[in-house]
């Protein structure tokens, strides 16, 4: 099977308290599929935190820091080339110069925000979609004049014991995603119509992974 390339980015997070509401946080039990997912992975860091996936720049990767947060998506190589990420931080964490924010997907540059990208707060709401630069947001943040009510970010049981975290638009999966599988198994990638549907990484429970292609659902082999 062909792979594609991986990713490795480093994220700058700063420690800030979250104000509660009345809205329900992200139920953060995939943490537990996560930590099963993690087994036999491709490698650890001395301190703390796995890497799944090639370590080639450009390639798609699955990294857990020390610190809780996780990282998917394009491994940068440090040559101002964008790359298509998601970043999700630890309770107490925010997405670096974006207050409140608990989710970061979009594009990066050499591990910074760079580009087009969208940050949901802990409860999976939207608060702000448009461009970054040099790591912060180019337009007002957050974002008040727009409803984007429509898109959101969820943590979804699936049957007995899988999990989807991950992007949706009008209720369906669409975007970038990660699907836990009660086994141990993990795949990220982007969703179309509650589909995977694009560039992804699959980590089987027994450490074997493949990076590549998906359409309606099925791998295709490049």
């Amino acid at each position: 099977m062909k792979k594609i390339l991986s990713i490795v980015c480093l994220i700058c997070l700063t420690a800030v308290s979250f104000n509660a509401n009345s809205q329900k946080k992200l139920d953060d039990s995939w943490r537990y599929l996560l930590r099963k997912a993690l087994t036999n992975v491709t490698k650890t860091y001395t301190g703390g935190g796995y890497h799944i996936g090639d370590e080639y720049p450009g390639s798609i990767v699955i990294e857990y820091w020390a610190n809780n947060s996780l990282y998917c998506g394009g491994q940068s190589n440090g040559n101002n080339n964008p790359v298509i990420g998601m970043i999700i931080v630890d309770e107490g964490y925010q997405i670096t110069n974006c207050p409140g924010g608990y989710i970061y997907s979009g594009q990066l540059v050499n591990g910074q925000k760079n580009g087009t990208g969208i940050v949901y707060d802990r409860y999976g709401k939207l608060i702000y979609m448009g461009d970054f630069r040099n790591d912060k947001p180019v337009d007002p943040y957050p974002d008040t004049e727009h409803d984007y009510t429509g898109v959101k970010f969820i943590v979804e049981f699936v049957g007995t014991g899988d999990m989807y975290v991950g992007e949706t638009i009008g209720g369906v999966r669409d975007g970038l995603g990660l699907y836990f599988w009660e086994s141990g198994s993990v795949w990220f990638g982007f969703w179309k119509n509650d589909t995977r549907n694009g560039a992804g990484i699959f980590k089987q429970y027994d450490g074997e992974y493949y990076t590549g292609k998906w359409a309606n659902g099925k791998y295709i082999d490049q």
